[in-house]
């Protein structure tokens, strides 16, 4: 008798966890307290008599009644507490913190977007100028920028094809640095989402904050770990590095 009373047991206690599992607002909340008022209230009922039975009825109403007043109450005044919180579109998830990265720095730059040798030449130059000042007033000594060792156009333009490993690259680095000195369709947006997304301190620099895409421009405002600086040309960005130092990373 006992086991089978054992068995009985099992499904009910199921089914009282299941309840409990689908109360997740606070209308919800209200309206099981209202039901297990209303079910007590109900039970005395069947035993009660006479004046007894009379202020049960009333004791039912009355509870209904006041659990209409709660909710309209709330209605009134917080409507939004009696459902599920919405996800706010500036909440980016979580990425747990690497306790070790292999770079300090990922720099970025439109380098495979440079149509002759000769820009290409000139633009390199002045990322590696840039790169030498973070190491210098940043103390970033470990600094990965993809064009460091690619003196020409075609060597970039095959480089550019490793898009694992490129972003292998920006998850094992602790800042991500992106120069955008012209509005062009580059890969280095895409790199930026990438960082964003990873939660990583991002410094962007360039020449008219209106170059950059709507988010990538907004970003800063909403992303504690963004920030945008305008500068009108590398001797400035070098100034500015010069000057400010770390204070110019935002904190992760």
């Amino acid at each position: 008798m006992a086991k089978t009373a054992k068995k009985d047991a099992t499904p009910s206690s199921e089914s009282r966890a299941s309840i409990i599992a689908t109360v997740t607002t606070p209308l919800g909340l209200l309206a099981l307290i209202a039901l297990i008022i209303e079910a007590m209230l109900a039970a005395f009922a069947v035993r009660a008599q006479g004046q007894d039975f009379t202020i049960l009825v009333y004791g039912m109403l009355a509870s209904l009644l006041m659990f209409l007043a709660i909710v309209g109450g709330v209605l009134a005044f917080r409507p939004q507490a009696l459902g599920p919180a919405a996800p706010s579109l500036l909440q980016v998830p979580a990425v747990p913190a690497k306790l070790k990265y292999d770079f300090d720095v990922f720099l970025s730059a439109p380098m495979a977007a440079f149509t002759t040798e000769a820009a290409y030449t000139a633009g390199r130059a002045d990322v590696l100028r840039v790169m030498a000042a973070l190491k210098e007033h940043l103390d970033l000594e470990r600094v990965y920028f993809a064009g460091e060792t690619i003196e020409s156009i075609a060597g970039f333009d095959a480089m550019a094809v490793a898009v694992e490993e490129d972003l292998d690259k920006i998850r094992n680095s602790r800042i991500f640095v992106m120069l955008y000195p012209v509005k062009i369709v580059s890969s280095v947006l895409v790199e930026a989402g990438y960082a964003l997304a990873l939660r990583c301190p991002t410094l962007i620099f360039v020449r008219d904050l209106a170059d950059l895409p709507f988010l990538l421009r907004n970003a800063a405002e909403v992303l504690h770990y963004v920030r945008v600086v305008v500068e009108p040309d590398t001797p400035a960005i070098l100034a500015r590095l010069k000057k400010n130092g770390i204070k110019l990373i935002p904190a992760a």
